[in-house]
């Protein structure tokens, strides 16, 4: 068993830890690496928390990733939520996830 779980630390979950903090970093470059490694755990936690809780949201009601609209709503929540606990005001949280949603091609 800790042969696995350290081999999804470090080829999965370590990568994307990294990224995301690197991200933040261009956000806050004042953080130090502990807030950075912080601010990427919780955001991270919130993504996660919605993947792995998937089933039960959808049967209490709160929440079903297989529609667009909720789906977009969920990744519209983390990003806020995410970007405001690093700093940025709310103008440019809202400037970011339009950018981000055009990117992907996603309208509203």
């Amino acid at each position: 068993f800790d042969t696995m779980v350290e081999s999804v630390a470090r080829d999965y979950k370590a990568p994307m830890h990294g990224a995301i903090a690197d991200v933040i970093g261009l956000i806050r470059p004042q953080a130090t690496r502990c807030e950075l490694d912080l601010h990427a755990s919780c955001l991270l936690g919130a993504c996660w928390y919605f993947a792995i809780n998937r089933p039960f949201l959808e049967k209490m009601g709160s929440c079903s990733l297989s529609e667009c609209a909720r789906f977009d709503g969920m990744t519209r929540h983390v990003a806020r939520f995410g970007l405001a606990g690093v700093g940025c005001e709310p103008e440019v949280v809202e400037r970011a996830i339009e950018a981000a949603m055009k990117v992907d091609g996603v309208s509203g």
